[in-house]
């Protein structure tokens, strides 16, 4: 089997892809680093959950009505040959998931994350603002044109404070239009 991060370095069209990789506590099946390492679950994909406006580092909403139908969010479990977590951002325009760590993330520790999207769309031009954070501390934020064409990133996020097992992570999408973003469970490096 190939190692989890070369797996979720595939992407398709039409879908997004966000893979926090990091190497943590129990092990992903037959999945190894680059030493030969076991690597582990820190993120568990159907760990997301949606949570209130005004929590964690993104308690600033838009103006505009917030409305996030339970069909917004989903586990997809063929998803790339790995499960992934999907928002529709055509049923949820500002939505807040959170989960706690798995482990405890130490200073110097990275979460490597990739994520892809396909060509985006919406009847006007705007912007998707996709972002991430442990506890307080906004690990990272990406702002993606709609309308625009297909995309991907990978960074390597640096953990700079240290972060304990059971610390709120939380995930940002914001999007108006018809898109589908994606995140895979994460890893530690």
């Amino acid at each position: 089997m190939a190692p989890l991060h070369a797996i979720l370095r595939v992407s398709a069209p039409g879908l997004a892809v966000l893979a926090l990789s990091a190497c943590a506590a129990g092990p992903v099946d037959g999945a190894e680093d680059t030493a030969g390492e076991l690597l582990a679950v820190l993120l568990p994909v159907d760990a997301w959950r949606p949570v209130e406006a005004e929590a964690g580092p993104f308690a600033d909403p838009p103006a505009a009505a917030i409305y996030c139908s339970e069909l917004s969010w989903r586990v997809e479990p063929h998803a790339f040959a790995a499960p992934m977590f999907e928002v529709r951002s055509d049923l949820c325009l500002w939505g807040v998931y959170a989960q706690t760590l798995d482990a405890p993330l130490a200073e110097g520790d990275a979460l490597v994350l990739s994520f892809a999207w396909g060509e985006t769309w919406a009847a006007a031009p705007t912007e998707a603002v996709l972002g991430l954070a442990v506890g307080d501390e906004q690990l990272w934020s990406r702002a993606v044109p709609v309308p625009g064409p297909a995309g991907e990133e990978e960074l390597r996020l640096p953990i700079t404070a240290p972060h304990a097992a059971g610390e709120a992570v939380t995930l940002l999408v914001s999007n108006h239009g018809t898109n589908t973003w994606a995140f895979s469970e994460g890893v530690r490096e």
